[in-house]
């Protein structure tokens, strides 16, 4: 989303100030960046560099993009089991109801995602949830629900209006 009749600079550029990096990378091929990055440029504490975009990348359509993503959801999810995950100390960023194969990001004490995983109902004390195995030593501290849910079997996404 880069389209500056769309916005798109204004919204990167507040994800700037919330974020406040120390340095951005432009990701550009013919200077398509530079409404955005320009007045970065000219901002003290930020270093913006220009990294080239590989020459052998193509653009893909919707669908095969699409395709793609759904291979990856059912690669990541192949070996899922079914875990009851205890809300004790759980930080739970929930936006009302959820559906039951929601996306959900499960994250530790840092707020890094350490897994994904799908909703799979609720139980007296914790929820259940259909992820690959937990990382030995990454303690999940926050369950945090997206708003896509994804077909059973056929991975497609969906987006879900809370």
């Amino acid at each position: 989303f880069i389209s500056v009749e769309r916005g798109a600079a204004h919204l990167k550029w507040a994800m700037i100030d919330v974020l406040r990096p120390c340095l951005v990378l432009a990701l550009q091929r013919d200077h398509e960046l530079e409404p955005i990055v320009k007045p970065l440029r000219h901002q003290r504490g930020v270093e913006v560099r220009d990294v080239p975009v590989v020459s052998g990348l193509r653009s893909r359509s919707r669908e095969e993009r699409r395709a793609y993503r759904q291979a990856c959801y059912r690669r990541y999810f192949a070996r899922a089991r079914r875990w009851l995950l205890s809300y004790g100390d759980l930080a739970c960023f929930a936006h009302g109801a959820w559906r039951r194969h929601q996306l959900l990001a499960l994250e530790d004490d840092h707020g890094f995602v350490v897994r994904l995983a799908l909703f799979d109902g609720v139980a007296e004390g914790g929820i259940w949830l259909r992820t690959p195995a937990l990382s030995r030593g990454r303690r999940v501290t926050a369950v945090r629900p997206g708003r896509l849910w994804l077909e059973p079997g056929s991975y497609r996404e969906h987006i879900w209006a809370f």
